[in-house]
């Protein structure tokens, strides 16, 4: 029986809100990433994930693909203007800052009604957002120790 994949968190995290410019990138038509997203065509990832995990469990030397990726995000990283642990530190600290205004306005009359339930929803997403690329920067420099890179 052939495996079926579904689409990763970690893919539907990476192309939400990023499909211009990835496909841009990698210079396909956006439709293929959107198709990827609803699952119409296989998560990349998914079967990846599935060979490094069977590969660890094995035994097998799984830093040729370690160092790979690593390399893969030193070359390119440099060239984007992306946050910083700091930056991302700060911006989780603002964001629950944020939520928690949210929710002592919620709690002052005792009701939520749907525009304090929309405002609390957004301070949520927004905080989740923050949430996600500070671990992805936190991961990376963990999987950087790990490879024996510069953490």
């Amino acid at each position: 029986m052939r495996f079926t994949y579904a689409l990763s968190d970690e893919t539907r995290k990476v192309l939400t809100e990023n499909v211009g410019r990835i496909s841009e990138e990698m210079d396909v038509v956006d439709k293929y990433l959107y198709a990827i997203l609803a699952n119409d065509k296989t998560d990349p990832f998914a079967p990846f994930v599935r060979l490094y995990a069977a590969a660890v469990r094995s035994g097998a030397p799984v830093c040729y693909y370690d160092h790979k990726l690593a390399a893969i995000r030193a070359r390119y990283e440099k060239t984007l203007p992306l946050k910083t642990e700091i930056d991302c530190l700060t911006d989780k600290i603002n964001s629950d800052a944020d939520t928690t205004s949210q929710l002592v306005d919620a709690l002052k009359d005792g009701v939520i009604d749907a525009h304090e339930a929309e405002r609390i929803q957004q301070a949520i997403d927004k905080e989740r957002s923050t949430l996600d690329l500070l671990e992805v920067h936190l991961q990376f420099k963990i999987s950087l120790k790990a490879v024996g890179g510069k953490a």
